[in-house]
């Protein structure tokens, strides 16, 4: 089982997933990324479809459901075109969609750069949504993690995302996080409506539970989806004040607001 979503599907036989996703990964984008934190860039980011969260506002949701906007993409043939491309990156970082559900191909891709020459580390660029199992084998491939902490509580990853038992599963997985060592970074986007039940909430929880993270709070918010769901507003300019604010009383231990150092 990849995602706690835990619907069953064979995919390797050709079953499709709840994800969307089948025995087959589509790749929809790439490109040497400058956009993430200022410690990740230029990062080799690769974008694939398919996703274990369904949240009411993704920028990404005309890639992440079938019928998918790419053909099927061969990991060896990707891995042979880019790696002329990834002299100046600082990782490989996986993200779309949800690269945990993708292990296999991610593992092939990277498999074939190794045979060509020096990679840079992966990463991979997660919701965080993985079976103690996916976590296991992917803890053996990514040594730098980035974490979207959306949701302080099952009510509102339910609402969101039709996401269940968030909390608990995002939690047990930061926690394996924590203790492997690993590069983690947890990031949090600012919501309308929902400062006070989720990043009060994440944040209260980062500072007692990772003292090793670096926690950037995003206040980018965009209701990508608005008109398909009423209940998304703008994020104002006293939404970013007081998203600052609560990470600056929360007391985490590397604050990051949009990217840069709270305290810097």
């Amino acid at each position: 089982m990849a995602c706690e979503l835990r619907c069953g599907a064979e995919r390797a036989a050709g079953q499709v997933g709840a994800c969307g996703l089948g025995a087959e990964t589509h790749v929809y984008n790439r490109l040497l990324h400058m956009g993430e934190e200022a410690q990740l860039v230029p990062s080799y980011t690769v974008y694939l479809s398919g996703c274990s969260m369904a949240c009411s506002f993704c920028s990404e949701a005309q890639h992440l459901a079938p019928p998918f906007s790419r053909p099927a993409t061969d990991p060896v043939a990707l891995a042979r075109k880019v790696t002329g491309s990834l002299g100046r990156a600082r990782n490989v970082n996986f993200v779309g969609g949800e690269p945990s559900i993708q292990l296999p191909w991610i593992a092939r891709f990277a498999a074939e750069l190794a045979e060509l020459g020096p990679v840079p580390p992966l990463l991979c660029n997660t919701n965080g949504y993985l079976t103690p199992e996916a976590l296991e084998l992917a803890l053996e491939m990514f040594s730098i993690w980035v974490v979207d902490l959306k949701f302080g509580n099952d009510r509102c990853a339910q609402s969101v995302a039709n996401t269940d038992d968030y909390t608990a599963v995002l939690r047990r997985n930061l926690h394996v996080l924590e203790e492997a060592g690993v590069e983690l970074w947890v990031r949090h986007l600012l919501m309308p409506g929902h400062l006070d039940c989720c990043t009060a909430q994440v944040l209260d929880w980062c500072a007692d539970n990772l003292p090793s993270a670096r926690v950037n709070v995003m206040p980018a918010f965009v209701p990508f989806r608005h008109n398909d769901n009423a209940e998304w507003g703008e994020l104002s300019v006293d939404h970013r004040q007081r998203g600052r604010e609560l990470l600056r009383r929360a007391g985490v231990s590397a604050p990051y607001f949009d990217g840069r150092r709270l305290d810097s």
